[in-house]
């Protein structure tokens, strides 16, 4: 072997090794930590809300770095979001009809967006439900 072959491959050897973004390590916790906290989620008493919406919050925030751990706390976090946002929305409805406000064309929009997203919420529950098998 020749020096230069020799010394290409030392070079490349040294920069294979001397990389600035080394690979982060995995947290072995952080499957069971997602799948804790989409257990807690979905058992969790609908009222009060906002204690929903604080698991909901938590989730969302939970650290991952596994793509199947991702996918599962991200799919559930926009499942629950979407029911969130159509439960709100179904509420805002309710309100403005027990004003015996009469009928505009933003509550009709009001009414087709809760619809719409309950909907999606229920075909991302099953998107939900697949990810979080996976990880148990």
């Amino acid at each position: 072997m020749s020096l230069r072959v020799l010394a290409l491959i030392v070079v490349a050897l040294a920069l294979a090794g001397c990389r600035d973004d080394p690979a982060p390590a995995r947290d072995p916790n952080e499957r069971a930590r997602v799948v804790r906290a989409i257990d807690a989620l979905r058992k969790a008493p609908a009222e009060p809300h906002e204690a929903r919406r604080a698991l909901l919050d938590a989730l969302s925030r939970e650290p991952a770095g596994d793509p199947n751990v991702v996918r599962a706390r991200d799919t559930c976090a926009n499942a629950h979001r979407l029911l969130f946002e159509g439960i709100e929305a179904e509420r805002r409805v309710e309100a403005a009809m027990k004003r015996e406000e009469p009928p505009t064309p933003a509550l009709a929009d009001e009414v087709i967006a809760a619809r719409r997203k309950l909907k999606l919420s229920e075909r991302a529950m099953v998107d939900c439900d697949e990810a979080a098998s996976a990880l148990r």
